[in-house]
């Protein structure tokens, strides 16, 4: 049976696993917690990082289409309401590939652990 909550958890265990798959040597210093919610997308992260009281917000944006005009003003919109830190990444240039390797965690970084 279909249900919003189903739905919700199994896109987040998805994520939880991707991150752990493609990051999980490097995340083993650190606290970190991954979420899908619904609603308008700033304000579903201010609300979840007020709500667990996190060090660090960290975004990917991806342009896409008309998604693209409104990627900037999220950002915008989640550091200026937001406690702690915000990190917007995006995919490489198109006809750049990623040399890979290992993403280095700071220090600084580890201490927010």
């Amino acid at each position: 049976e279909f249900s919003i909550a189903k739905l919700l958890a199994d896109k987040t265990f998805q994520l939880d696993q991707f991150v752990r798959d493609n990051f999980g040597s490097q995340m083993k210093q650190l606290r970190w917690h991954a979420e899908i919610s619904l609603g308008k997308v700033a304000s579903e992260i201010v609300r979840v990082a007020a709500q667990k009281d996190v060090d660090l917000i960290v975004v990917a944006k991806e342009k896409r289409g008309i998604m693209s005009l409104f990627s900037r003003s999220i950002s915008k919109s989640i550091s200026r309401r937001v406690h702690c830190p915000l990190v917007s990444i995006r995919p490489p240039l198109e006809g750049s590939a990623w040399r890979g390797g290992p993403l280095p965690v700071s220090e600084d970084v580890a201490q927010f652990a």
